[in-house]
């Protein structure tokens, strides 16, 4: 009897191990991926594409981690994520991109452990008071 509940319980502990590692929730980091880039505010209020921002720091709100990017303005950051075993639902990152300029921008994304997700490019300008 006691061997019969021993196999049991081990045939259920592997079913929900195999089925964790098949939703890829074993892992306990999120991945970004994106460019950083320069940008200018123009005369109508829109900002105009510069070039890749090298050296920018990359951080997530929460994590200590960080990322700068390289000469050609991508980045890669990955960050401790809550392991889950049962949900396999995405969590909403912050994520924001600033110089030593004082050029800075925050993009919002979502993922979950175990994924690699495309951030839409920063575009870095200096924000400057109205008026000035």
């Amino acid at each position: 009897m006691m061997n019969k509940l021993c196999i049991c319980l081990f045939a259920v502990f592997f079913l929900l191990l195999f089925s964790c590692q098949r939703n890829s929730t074993l892992s306990d980091s999120v991945t970004f991926k994106g460019a950083v880039n320069y940008g200018v505010l123009n005369s109508s209020g829109n900002i105009v594409y510069l070039g890749a921002a090298s050296s920018a720091k990359v951080v997530c709100s929460g994590f200590s981690e960080y990322a700068t990017s390289g000469s050609d303005g991508s980045y890669t950051l990955t960050v401790n994520a809550n392991r889950q075993f049962t949900a396999n639902n995405a969590d909403n990152y912050t994520l924001r991109a600033f110089d030593k300029y004082g050029a800075d921008e925050t993009v919002s994304a979502s993922g979950k452990p175990g994924d690699v997700v495309s951030v839409r490019s920063f575009i870095l300008y200096k924000h400057t008071a109205e008026g000035q």
